[in-house]
């Protein structure tokens, strides 16, 4: 049922084909009932589709909230990263400043490799995530050497004041995010 909540095109694949079925059966059969069928089917994917774009879903939450963060790392600003950190998380606070003061980060993608286990709790209160990144950075000590670094991530979330905070993370050779 999620897929239906998450992406338009289920949706829209299965109401486009009822409609050309149902339109090529009036076509040979010519029955005022059918373009009534027609009608109904095309309100009810028209519905499906606005639904699907009023409803957000956790799932959504949580990639808005990596792709803001993702955004915010290219910032390079400290402040605005620690953010997304948990106030549990101190350490890894500390640590976030300490990596961003070792070079500068030019842009980060988040790629479409997405994988979350939510806890049962309604709203669920914490989120593993696990997907590949691509970072593209330089070193403070020479700015024209350019790196780019692939990682496979898996991070621990956990909601605060509505909204998903990172509590920790690992990351590992990006291959990772093919074999999981």
């Amino acid at each position: 049922m999620a897929i239906f909540l998450e992406q338009s095109w289920p949706v829209l694949a299965i109401g486009i084909t009822a409609l050309i079925v149902t339109l090529a059966i009036w076509v040979q059969m010519q029955r005022g009932i059918l373009l009534v069928a027609a009608a109904a089917i095309l309100a009810l994917t028209v519905g499906g589709v606005a639904l699907e774009r009023k409803v957000v879903t956790d799932f959504e939450v949580l990639q808005t909230s990596l792709q803001q963060i993702a955004e915010d790392l290219a910032s390079n600003d400290i402040d605005l990263i620690a953010q997304h950190i948990s106030t549990k998380s101190p350490q890894l606070r500390n640590d976030a400043a300490r990596i961003l003061r070792q070079g500068t980060i030019k842009r980060v993608s988040v790629k479409n490799n997405l994988e979350a286990e939510f806890s049962q709790e309604d709203p669920p209160q914490r989120v593993e995530a696990s997907f590949n990144a691509v970072a593209t950075v330089t070193a403070k000590g020479d700015p024209t050497a350019m790196y780019t670094v692939p990682q496979f991530f898996t991070v621990v979330f956990e909601r605060e004041n509505g909204q998903w905070k990172v509590v920790s993370y690992t990351n590992s050779d990006p291959r990772d995010g093919i074999r999981h």
